[in-house]
């Protein structure tokens, strides 16, 4: 199975508190939207993650990118303060 965990940032903590943990199958070729179709299945709330900014440590993501065993993504809101 390919691990990826998920940590929220944000207004996103108000969805899921602590960094989740989510597996895909190893033959599967992951994709940031599979990511973010299976978050809306579990929290059903589409409208939140889709408005969502995901990134690695590295790089904001599009939905399209390749994503690698044992990566950690971060959620960034729509609007983040800093």
């Amino acid at each position: 199975m390919q691990k990826i965990t998920i940590n929220p940032f944000g207004s996103v903590r108000e969805l899921f508190n602590d960094p989740i943990s989510l597996e895909f199958p190893l033959e599967q070729s992951l994709k940031a939207q599979d990511i973010k179709d299976k978050l809306i299945s579990i929290y059903a709330n589409d409208v939140i993650i889709n408005s969502c900014a995901f990134s690695t440590d590295e790089d904001l993501i599009l939905d399209d990118t390749i994503i690698e065993n044992n990566t950690n993504i971060s959620i960034l809101p729509p609007v983040c303060g800093g």
